[in-house]
């Protein structure tokens, strides 16, 4: 498996290397679609066969799910960096912005914009984004990180500022446990409460 930015289309090409979709499943956040449902940007997951000539391979799976998706609640054009859910995001000259987006910068975005952001986090928290895309309808918010501050008598944690209740939630992949702290989770949901908590 390859984990990298969709970098140019033609088949697609993920850290250097061009994987042919012909015969590949694609997936953006759950749902099947075709290569046109991916963007440049995005952070894909490539499960494939390579070629012996290093340079080209077969893609059998395409994966795509959002690491950050909900309204910006701040913006600092000095720094280069918005604020999602009290998730950090840097932007830098490597960031590709939907053509819905202009101009295609962070002063094509407002606060209160609902966005999906797609790209690497640093060892502090702050997510470099590779992608900026308008929020598509009907999709869940979502933050992807560290879990802090696990509280398992109120089903509650951390990730970075955002406080998490997961009470309600369908727990995936912890192997019947709760979550702990320093797990790396995805928590989704609708909405967020009236005191800024994502009921996952």
């Amino acid at each position: 498996a390859s984990v990298g930015s969709i970098t140019q289309f033609g088949s697609i090409f993920v850290n250097g290397i061009e994987y042919s979709t012909d015969r590949a499943t694609i997936q953006v956040e759950g749902r099947s679609v075709t290569q046109a449902g991916l963007a440049l940007g995005q952070v894909v997951t490539v499960v494939g066969t390579l070629n012996a000539n290093g340079t080209t391979a077969i893609a059998d799976t395409v994966t795509f799910s959002a690491p950050l998706v909900g309204a910006v609640q701040s913006i600092d054009i000095a720094q280069a960096t918005l604020t999602i859910l009290g998730q950090r995001v840097r932007v830098d000259g490597a960031t590709r912005f939907s053509s819905d987006i202009t101009p295609a910068s962070l002063q094509g975005i407002a606060v209160g914009s609902e966005l999906q952001v797609s790209g690497f986090r640093d060892s502090r928290g702050v997510l470099t984004a590779r992608s900026i895309e308008r929020r598509a309808a009907g999709q869940s918010l979502a933050a992807t990180g560290d879990a802090s501050a696990v509280d398992a008598a109120a089903q509650r944690l951390s990730i970075g500022s955002l406080v998490v209740s997961y009470a309600s939630a369908t727990l995936e992949g912890f192997g019947g446990r709760q979550p702990q702290s320093g797990d790396h989770v995805r928590a989704e949901a609708a909405s967020l409460s009236s005191g800024g908590t994502l009921q996952a």
